[in-house]
């Protein structure tokens, strides 16, 4: 099964820039981010690479700027558990572990917190399968987009159902 996504090149680029800066973080402070929830979300280590990251990315302040920061804390403190790779589809990973057909919509039907709550169940799942890695550029597409651009958050919705359903379907023919 082909499981890899066509991506957004932008978001392409700034998750791979998020991965590498990620990597070159010294291990204590990748420690600090294994630890972070969606209720605390910031470390030490998360600004440093918001520092890098966030260059010129964002003009807005206030509670917009929050809202961003914390999608992105989401964003490179689960990179830390789980590294990103291309070609690792999240609606592929859930199914082939066979995560629930409800949390999948919880997780893509969610807004807000919710979502950020759903993206660390997310994480600690695969986490807890042994998955060693993502495609955190689907992930980031759900989370950045939510609430500033209704198409590409449909276009991200669509991907990861596609992945997880097809994953099912090849689950069940294997069993």
């Amino acid at each position: 099964m082909d499981n890899t996504q066509p991506v957004n090149g932008k978001t392409q680029d700034r998750i791979d820039e998020a991965w590498r800066l990620v990597q070159g973080l010294p291990e204590d402070l990748k420690r600090g981010m294994r630890r972070a929830t969606p209720r605390d979300p910031t470390t030490r280590g998360f600004w440093t690479v918001w520092a890098s990251l966030s260059q010129g990315m964002y003009p807005v302040s206030g509670d917009k700027i929050i809202q961003e920061q914390d999608r992105w804390a989401a964003i490179v403190n689960g990179m830390v558990r789980l590294s990103h790779k291309s070609g690792a589809g999240v609606g592929w990973l859930l199914a082939k572990h066979g995560y629930s057909d409800n949390r999948v919509q919880d997780l893509l039907r969610s807004r807000g917190a919710s979502l950020l709550d759903a993206v660390y169940r997310v994480v600690d799942f695969l986490v807890q399968k042994d998955e060693r890695s993502v495609n955190w550029v689907q992930m980031a597409k759900l989370l950045l987009s939510d609430p500033f651009n209704q198409d590409w958050r449909a276009t991200a919705i669509r991907h990861i159902e596609r992945d997880y359903y097809e994953g099912l379907t090849k689950k069940a023919k294997e069993d």
